[in-house]
């Protein structure tokens, strides 16, 4: 990182970053959860998170350096921070973002599949787990190493995902807690009221599927089903924008993008930052407020180096 620091002041102080930001293409920017200072712990769960200090550092440091009309704020999940944190900090410069939710989920409403994994195997205690065919032997310093390999498995083995949750599930119900607030806030769901208010406040809504499923591993006529399911909100809602669960490249599944404009979704999104999609590609900033890291990722990031 103290290497990546010097090249980035270097880049700004030579002149290079701003000359630089007056040529690249300026791509969207995703954030999942942005979360109180008082509740980011640095967790597993919160690996691709903001805390709320470093979001508005973010807001404050690329309007100043970019201009604001260039830059373009997008949410994945639909998780309660979202409304309660990041939208009041957006509002406060006078910024709107682009909300991808899932329809049907509610604050009563189990979080995503990955999200209860993860969340397991942040604040569960170190000692052998057992998921279907599978031991993980957590410690401390491989929580990382664990949640990946257990999603490999669901990659190669998708219809053992249910078995596994069933395992996550069970272990949920009696080896976890976590203040209520910090819970509320990181994993429960925006509900259709909330939704309704961030569209009439004139931020965008998005479609973000039903259960954040691996597009990859469904089969097409899944994949229409859930939009058929979800027509109803997506016609009340003007949605025409869809961003892919995940949003890898061995997660997304292209050969839809066709199909879904007969849901009028005409803009699709991925983290697949790759030329020659024909899906709009995002990137994402690390939880830093160092002005001059801000600003190398962004530019860096941008030019996919």
């Amino acid at each position: 990182m103290l290497v990546k620091k010097i090249i980035a002041v270097f880049l700004y102080y030579s002149g290079i970053a701003y000359l630089l930001s007056r040529i690249i293409e300026h791509k969207t920017l995703t954030y999942h959860n942005v979360m109180p200072d008082c509740f980011y712990d640095n967790k597993l769960h919160l690996g691709v998170s903001h805390s709320s200090t470093v979001f508005e550092s973010h807001i404050k440091v690329l309007s100043r350096f970019f201009g604001r009309k260039k830059l373009k704020f997008s949410f994945d999940d639909g998780y309660l921070n979202n409304y309660l944190i990041a939208i009041p900090i957006l509002e406060k410069q006078h910024l709107k973002g682009l909300f991808f939710v899932p329809f049907f989920k509610n604050n009563s409403s189990k979080a995503f599949w990955a999200d209860r994994l993860m969340y397991l195997l942040s604040y569960t205690k170190p000692g052998n787990y057992y998921f279907d065919t599978i031991t993980i032997q957590l410690d401390e310093d491989n929580r990382e190493k664990s949640f990946s390999i257990l999603y490999a498995y669901i990659m190669n083995n998708y219809g053992k995902k249910l078995k596994i949750m069933e395992c996550v599930d069970s272990y949920l119900q009696s080896k976890i807690f976590i203040e209520s607030e910090y819970f509320k806030l990181r994993f429960t769901f925006i509900d259709d009221e909330q939704i309704n208010a961030i569209k009439e406040s004139g931020h965008q809504i998005g479609f973000h599927s039903l259960n954040h499923d691996i597009y990859s591993q469904l089969s097409n006529e899944d994949i229409y089903e859930e939009f058929l399911l979800s027509k109803e909100r997506l016609d009340f809602l003007n949605v025409n924008s869809f961003s892919f669960p995940f949003g890898g490249e061995l997660e997304n599944k292209l050969e839809i993008v066709e199909k879904l404009k007969d849901f009028n979704i005409t803009n699709i999104y991925s983290n697949q930052n790759k030329r020659g999609n024909p899906i709009h590609s995002r990137i994402s900033l690390p939880n830093t407020s160092n002005t001059y890291l801000i600003i190398f990722y962004y530019i860096k990031n941008s030019l996919n180096l």
